[in-house]
């Protein structure tokens, strides 16, 4: 089963006017595309290709320390109720220098703020991404790249313990359908699952020659959609697991180089899609 090659099946594709960034995106239960701006905001993208930009708030003076002289988007996410989390890193003019820290603000399903920004004291501030993702518990899993601890939040960014992953270098994150954490090992040939404990529940082989790009779980048939990329065919496949971690289908996504890597998104009512630089597809 595992070496079934089929068609993908026919989704909407969505070409963009304007180059985006898949790797500070989500979708929400709608079907549009919450996305990193230019100037630091949001983007709301939705499945027509209408879009809308709605501005972030400046951090409140309690939260950060000095005068805001620089800040940069790291990650971001959407819940099941279709709020939105956005991590900050945000640098600060002080009489002692500069201060640098992650920033959490949390938006409603309107856009509105829902609940005062907090500072995510226990994330290390050098220059990488955070990866974030939101389980059906609204709790908030979080990794950085440089950092071998997976930590877990309540849905206000409290730290409520954190463990330790295999993976340093992990460039995706997802959640299962039993709310578990999925992580790809370095090198990207191999995907671990983790209880929200920290349990290491299970692996997940990819079979030769590819290597994750995305991870995703569809709610509607009850998958895991490993999103992958082949060198040695300059081309991206999705592969379909069983909650179990067995390979059911293996499907051509494109025949195009690895210059931007697309994401694979997805929201537990339903909505999957992978978000491209200039493209969208929802599956």
């Amino acid at each position: 089963m595992g070496e079934e090659l089929t068609q993908l099946p026919k989704g909407k594709g969505l070409i963009l006017e304007e180059k985006i960034y898949p790797d500070y995106s989500d979708v929400n239960s709608h079907g549009d595309i919450i996305v990193k701006e230019d100037r630091g905001n949001i983007e709301i993208i939705n499945q027509t290709g209408e879009s809308k930009v709605v501005k972030l708030p400046e951090p409140e003076p309690i939260v950060v320390e000095g005068k805001v002289v620089k800040q940069r988007i790291s990650s971001l996410a959407v819940d099941k109720n279709n709020n939105v989390y956005v991590v900050r890193w945000v640098r600060t003019s002080t009489e002692n220098g500069y201060v640098e820290s992650y920033v959490l603000t949390v938006l409603d399903e309107n856009y509105n703020v829902k609940q005062d920004s907090r500072t995510l004291e226990f994330l290390d501030t050098s220059w990488y991404d955070v990866k974030i993702a939101i389980n059906k518990n609204n709790n908030i899993i979080m990794m950085k790249g440089n950092d071998l601890q997976v930590y877990v939040c309540d849905n206000t960014g409290e730290l409520k313990h954190k463990f330790e992953r295999s993976s340093r270098f992990a460039r995706s994150l997802g959640i299962s359908g039993q709310d578990e954490i999925m992580i790809p090992l370095d090198g990207d040939r191999a995907v671990e699952i983790y209880s929200e404990e920290g349990n290491l529940k299970s692996t997940i082989k990819l079979p030769e020659g590819h290597e994750v790009r995305g991870l995703a779980f569809h709610y509607v048939i009850c998958k895991i959609i490993v999103l992958t990329y082949v060198q040695k065919k300059y081309s991206y496949f999705l592969l379909c697991y069983s909650e179990a971690g067995e390979l059911e289908t293996t499907t051509l996504f494109s025949k195009i180089g690895d210059g931007y890597r697309p994401k694979i998104r997805s929201h537990p009512s339903g909505p999957v899609a992978i978000v491209r630089v200039e493209t969208i597809t929802f599956l």
